[in-house]
């Protein structure tokens, strides 16, 4: 039994007995991600995904308050005046 090979510490065993119960047809790769499948649908996919993220930002707005962070930083160290 899995749970008794692991009880037992017989990690060769519990391994032996997770490889046997495991599913034979699957497959070390992925062919399918959300809805997509091959490798450049896939590829494509995420790269809208990012990209949707990245965009999701107002980065003008973002910029700009970090720039008037950082001089703000400088005219109190005296480095901007």
């Amino acid at each position: 039994m899995l749970a008794s090979s692991l009880m037992e510490k017989d990690y060769k065993e519990f391994c032996d007995r997770i490889k046997r119960s495991s599913n034979d047809k699957a497959t070390r790769h992925v062919t399918t991600v959300g809805g997509c499948s091959g490798s450049a649908n896939i590829a494509r996919m995420w790269k809208d995904h990012f990209e949707g993220i990245h965009n999701s930002v107002n980065v003008n707005k973002a910029r700009d308050k970090f720039c008037h962070c950082c001089q703000l930083q400088l005219m109190i160290t005296g480095i901007l005046q």
